[in-house]
């Protein structure tokens, strides 16, 4: 079966197999989400499972992410999330 559809997966363009990876990935997502919210309830829906993942692309620095845990709320952080480009860098790298 894997075979099968790795063979299938070479003739597509760059564009189809992207696209195919992205909804390989939300159909994992989703089925995490679903496993998580059984588990530990509605702060795990695929919608925040998502944020984290976004969280954890923008702030890769634990040096980073310490100190702003303790002091924000997720909240604030979500609303941080959509400006595009921005990546946390410790201060020091900062000119």
């Amino acid at each position: 079966m894997l075979g099968r559809a790795k063979k299938l997966r070479s003739h597509q363009t760059e564009a189809e197999q992207r696209l195919w990876l992205h909804l390989r990935a939300q159909k994992i997502v989703a089925t995490l989400a679903t496993q998580l919210v059984a588990s530990y309830g509605r702060s795990f829906e695929a919608r925040n499972l998502r944020r984290m993942m976004q969280f954890a692309e923008q702030f890769p620095d634990f040096g980073i992410v310490s100190p702003l845990a303790t002091q924000l709320s997720w909240t604030h952080i979500v609303e941080v999330l959509p400006l595009k480009g921005f990546v946390a860098e410790p201060k020091e790298k900062r000119p």
